[in-house]
């Protein structure tokens, strides 16, 4: 049916737009739904239940792909686009246009099985992964990257599939922008890395050695952290998962997941902030805007902005540290007796090449994206087969963190992204980090007496900041506006790169 007979039935724009948005709406229950089930299989769903969820998602997933594609969502689009609309019912009819014309390049039918495989695909990884086995896992990562492949020719990747799967997570991303920043990012970090590891004035790597940090005693004080950053805890939850998420159910329903480790109290901390970034995101939408794109994330590097920023810009830093320390020395007495703030400060920021993504500390945690971009690019591309992965691993591994990479546990199958498809999702976080200090300057220029505002422990003041200039506009902006309007400059990679230089530059001397 086309837009002229919808005309004749008497829709005008304002009548289409209201459509819209209780199909919007709608779209986003069943996605609900589907967060649900992703968030219990991840946490509390026995390994038995691992089949039936695969068809649950699946189903979930072909029937919102379905409602999305309906020809009459396309004629209301079409209807809407003659409107004359404020900022932000076009930035609502902007999003749906994106979503519905990428939507509808792929066939129902592939959506469902893609969906059913990367339910399955998760469950092999966990198995994997606890047995340290790769290729009990290669054989569905076969699979995983063949659908993938398939997605990025369905949405017109032929000559670089890589960038169509860039553009799904961050709009207008490529393969090139990211070769450009990332040839940036390692003409600083290599060099300074060399540098930082021959300092004479090193910190330590032992401060915890020998020690044990009750596990209940840690969750206690990464929930005190976490609210006190801004989580509301009447409309979110802490969960343990094997990798730590953040899941918005829906509005005052965000839920975060963290790690918890014996010997070391400062990974579940940092774990817990980081999701907890995430999760202030999503609490800091509009209500008003439910069910629309406009009470959105708009886009996965500005929600990464949102983590890095908590978890390193701020959680790592001096002012931080000068509350919360006298804190953490008081919980865990025992396991801290003979600790000063300087020893402690520095180690909480030591550079220290590691193998593990989640557990690098936040300068080299960069040359980990940097790997797995380049493999996951030449794998979607053709370049790279399955078989030669562990290889490929421990080759830039050993390239750019002088490590032998022993274990597939600690290697090639340490993050869960690839078994849900997340191809192209890997480079956000290095973006997210870089949007972070941009932001984190302007946030700065806005509000000189900052640092003193984190020493008493109001870290209501940066979340103001952000809610104003990034969580309440939504999907008003796209990304690359955003990130102009909250700083009144492009993005760029030069905060980022001074941020790094200064900081690590004091630290080490």
């Amino acid at each position: 049916m086309n837009s002229q007979a919808y005309s004749s039935r008497g829709l005008n724009p304002g009548q289409a737009y209201q459509e819209l948005v209780v199909r919007s709406r709608e779209l986003i229950q069943i996605n609900a739904i589907s967060n649900l089930a992703s968030w219990d299989q991840q946490v509390y769903m026995p390994e038995g239940g691992s089949a039936s969820r695969a068809d649950m998602v699946s189903y979930t997933t072909k029937l919102y792909h379905q409602k999305l594609t309906e020809p009459h969502f396309g004629e209301l689009l079409k209807i809407g686009a003659n409107g004359q609309w404020m900022p932000d019912e076009a930035a609502n009819l902007r999003e749906w246009k994106r979503e519905y014309e990428r939507a509808i390049k792929l066939p129902a039918e592939f959506v469902a099985r893609a969906a059913a495989l990367y339910s399955e695909a998760f469950d092999v990884w966990q198995k994997a992964k606890r047995e340290n086995n790769y290729y009990l896992f290669a054989p569905k990562l076969e699979q995983v990257i063949r659908t993938v492949r398939e997605e990025a020719h369905y949405l017109g990747g032929t000559q670089n599939p890589y960038d169509a799967l860039l553009d799904k997570y961050e709009e207008g991303l490529t393969s090139v922008q990211c070769d450009e920043f990332f040839t940036k990012v390692k003409a600083t970090l290599i060099p300074m890395l060399q540098k930082l590891q021959t300092a004479k004035n090193k910190p330590s790597a032992d401060l915890f050695k020998g020690k044990s940090f009750d596990i209940e005693t840690q969750r206690i004080f990464s929930k005190q952290v976490s609210a006190s950053l801004g989580f509301d805890y009447s409309a979110g939850r802490l969960d343990v998962s094997e990798h730590p998420f953040t899941n918005r159910i829906d509005t005052g329903d965000t839920r975060i997941t963290t790690a918890f480790l014996a010997q070391d109290p400062m990974h579940a901390l940092f774990s817990t902030v980081h999701e907890t970034g995430h999760g202030i995101y999503e609490q800091g939408l509009l209500d008003k805007y439910k069910g629309t794109p406009m009470g959105n994330a708009v886009s996965l590097s500005i929600h990464e902005c949102q983590s890095r920023f908590y978890e390193n810009n701020l959680a790592r830093s001096r002012p931080f540290w000068e509350y919360w320390f006298p804190k953490f020395k008081e919980i865990f007495a025992k396991e801290t007796e003979g600790i000063g703030f300087e020893e402690f400060f520095r180690f909480v920021n030591r550079v220290e090449p590691s193998f593990v993504r989640i557990m690098a500390d936040e300068f080299t945690y960069h040359m980990h994206i940097i790997i797995r971009f380049e493999i996951e690019r030449d794998l979607i591309n053709g370049v790279l087969d399955v078989g030669r992965l562990p290889e490929i691993w421990r080759q830039k591994y050993k390239e750019y963190l002088g490590l032998y990479v022993m274990d597939d546990d600690k290697g090639v199958l340490q993050d869960v992204h690839w078994s849900w498809g997340s191809f192209g999702y890997f480079p956000v976080y290095s973006f997210g980090s870089a949007y972070a200090a941009q932001l984190e300057a302007a946030m700065r220029r806005d509000i000189p007496s900052l640092d003193e505002s984190i020493k008493r422990g109001e870290l209501s003041v940066p979340l103001v900041w952000l809610r104003e200039h990034v969580h309440q506009l939504g999907s008003l902006y796209t990304p690359a506006e955003l990130v102009k309007h909250a700083t009144g400059k492009p993005f760029d990679s030069s905060d980022f790169i001074k941020y790094l230089n200064d900081k690590f530059t004091l630290i080490y001397g």
